[in-house]
């Protein structure tokens, strides 16, 4: 037998231990992960399916419309919230211009129906968590994700109406993307946000931690009560 024919017998023979290597480095993925460069649409993974609500406990209002308003700025996506401050949105960070961790600020002024660029958030991030304190005139930005939804990160900053800029503040205690947060009495309430883009277990990132406007610290509160299922 010839060295080329040798050759060629041999990586025949190791292309299906290759072909198992591979598929079973990448089982522990399983179905939550999918390529977004396939054609078509991409289905729910059955975890995630299992997990969708349509229906609301608000009883019905006024039947509706929608309007077509003025477009944002540049095609953009994954801000996860949208806050309200003294009559105008204000969407922060997501992806956008073939990156994930954009650090966009722009309002939405309903009465010109136009959007406003404003001061670029300090460090860019999609799933930013944002609250606005309207009777002070600031909005927080608490972590996100600085890859395609994993690896948050844990800063935090303010930004004022009045100056148009953003500050620096306490980090959260651990790093956290995709978190809800809310103001009460005061204080900024973020939960239940996951801390490594994955569906979160009950005994991790369901932490309730608050922050006053001017504390600088982050005390726990309570752990709160877990809703997503163990994967």
């Amino acid at each position: 037998m010839t060295l080329a024919r040798r050759s060629l017998l041999g990586t025949a023979l190791a292309m299906p231990f290759v072909g198992r290597a591979t598929a079973q480095g990448h089982a522990h993925h399983g179905d939550m992960f999918h390529s977004l460069r396939g054609p078509g649409a991409i289905p729910l993974p059955p975890q995630t399916a299992a997990q969708w609500v349509t229906g609301s406990p608000a009883p019905a209002g006024p039947p509706g419309r929608w309007e077509a308003r003025a477009p944002l700025p540049l095609p953009r996506s994954e801000m996860a919230w949208g806050v309200s401050l003294r009559g105008r949105v204000h969407i922060i960070g997501g992806y956008g211009e073939q990156r994930v961790d954009r650090n966009y600020h722009h309002a939405y002024d309903p009465a010109a129906d136009r959007w406003i660029e404003l001061a670029l958030l300090p460090r860019g991030a999609n799933h930013v968590g944002v609250v606005a304190d309207d009777a002070a005139g600031v909005i927080y930005a608490l972590g996100g994700f600085v890859e395609q939804n994993r690896t948050p990160h844990s800063d935090c900053f303010v930004w004022e109406i009045e100056t148009n800029r953003w500050r620096g503040i306490a980090p959260l205690p651990r790093p956290r993307g995709a978190g809800a947060a809310v103001m009460l009495d005061g204080l900024v309430h973020p939960s239940a946000a996951p801390a490594t883009g994955r569906i979160a277990p009950p005994s991790a990132g369901t932490r309730s931690t608050t922050r006053g406007p001017t504390a600088g610290r982050w005390p726990d509160l309570c752990r709160a009560r877990a809703t997503i299922p163990e994967p």
